[in-house]
């Protein structure tokens, strides 16, 4: 009986043996079976396959050039508080290194509360520290102020004063010479001796 199984079972082994290498040779022929065709997988296109070489060999570069970098300026905000301490301490450097624009005050024991402190510019020319009498006219404070940066009495009608808040510039008033400095100034501004540009207008006909 065991005999009889055995051999049952040698059969359908070689049957199946069979029927599966029947099978797979029959497969390898396109035409016997409905099979659809595997295509192969697409190669990258050239520019693909740069960019996988870079970022294979040079991470660093890759990364850097698809990022875009953004520089950020500095913001400008001012601390009322610390524009406020420079400034005073500003003043106080002012008022202890100025010198009278008028010579005769040189030994002058005026209190610095009747004097107007203030700097002066020329181009071209050292920026100077002064203080005058707060009763001081702007016509005589120009006279004193020429000399003082040595222009000749005959060249002094090509000039003009004008007052800015800082040395930079930026924003300039006009002076009435018939009227004290000191009222058209506040300490520590700066006083501008600029070419007159209305004297090189051509005459009227």
């Amino acid at each position: 009986m065991s005999k009889i199984l055995l051999r049952r079972v040698h059969l359908y082994i070689f049957r199946n043996d069979y029927l599966l290498t029947d099978v797979q040779v029959r497969h390898r022929e396109s035409a016997s079976h409905n099979c659809s065709p595997i295509e192969p997988p697409s190669q990258p296109t050239k520019n693909e396959a740069a960019r996988a070489l870079l970022a294979k060999n040079f991470p660093s570069t890759s990364n850097a050039t698809s990022k875009t970098s953004v520089k950020r300026q500095p913001g400008k905000s001012a601390d009322p508080k610390k524009t406020a301490a420079l400034r005073k301490l500003e003043l106080m450097k002012l008022r202890q290194q100025a010198e009278p624009l008028d010579p005769r005050n040189l030994k002058s024991t005026l209190p610095p509360d009747k004097r107007r402190f203030f700097k002066a510019k020329m181009d071209g020319r050292p920026i100077k520290d002064f203080w005058v009498e707060k009763n001081l006219l702007t016509g005589k404070a120009f006279d004193l102020l020429v000399t003082h940066f040595g222009i000749p009495t005959v060249e002094t009608n090509k000039y003009q004063l004008h007052i800015s808040a800082d040395e930079q510039e930026e924003e300039k008033r006009s002076l009435e010479y018939d009227k004290p400095l000191a009222d058209q100034m506040e300490d520590g501004e700066v006083l501008l001796i600029s070419p007159d540009t209305s004297s090189n207008l051509p005459a009227a006909i």
